[in-house]
């Protein structure tokens, strides 16, 4: 049962990328939905972790998305992700300068589930209508079903994002997050596509 619950630990950073250290509302304008599309893999010692999610941002405050993953030992997992942008930094003066967010999650491995809730704090370096360099942390606490032990994680990510024409937004976050005293690396790439602004 100790190895289901490590690679639970991992799918943190990975199986649910957009919640932990990407979320695309971070790199949308004010007011603007999209929708994305994300590969990402991450590495501990020996294992590895790779999947792929789809999500979906309303008006640049609301995220929510849907993830598969595979984990070297021959397990499969899905879970669903959302995130809420309860603070969004703008450049008008006198605004806060930082953004914070709540995100949560719930993943299946094989017969076990775990739900994750934590925060992200994150700062946009840049200009949205060309490249953004995007600093995160996140912390967050993972619960087990069966009463099991939780799994606190800290995550140190930064995202690189830019603009190909008006809507389409080409992405690519790394990241560093340690769970259980174990050190986990990890890289997601992805498109979005803005579609509507408010």
């Amino acid at each position: 049962m100790k190895i289901r619950l490590t690679a639970v630990s991992l799918l943190l950073i990975i199986c649910l990328a957009s919640s932990a250290v990407f979320s695309q509302s971070e790199i949308l304008d004010k007011g603007e939905s999209a929708v994305s599309i994300l590969g990402s893999y991450a590495q501990r010692g020996q294992g590895s972790i790779s999947g792929a999610a789809a999500a979906a941002s309303i008006l640049s405050i609301f995220d929510i998305g849907f993830s598969y993953s595979s984990i070297d030992r021959g397990s499969k997992a899905n879970g669903v992700f959302a995130q809420l942008h309860l603070i969004r930094e703008y450049k008008t003066s006198g605004e806060i300068p930082f953004n914070l967010a709540l995100f949560g999650q719930i993943t299946n491995v094989e017969s076990l589930t775990s739900k994750t809730f934590g925060v992200s704090l994150y700062k946009k370096l840049g200009n949205s209508s060309s490249i953004l360099v995007i600093p995160a942390i996140s912390l967050s606490n993972t619960s087990y079903e069966g009463g099991r032990d939780n799994s606190e994680a800290i995550g140190f990510g930064l995202t690189v994002s830019g603009r190909v024409g008006q809507v389409t937004i080409m992405h690519f976050t790394t990241s560093y997050t340690v769970v259980e005293r174990r050190d986990i690396l990890g890289i997601t790439a992805g498109l979005t596509v803005a579609f509507w602004k408010k």
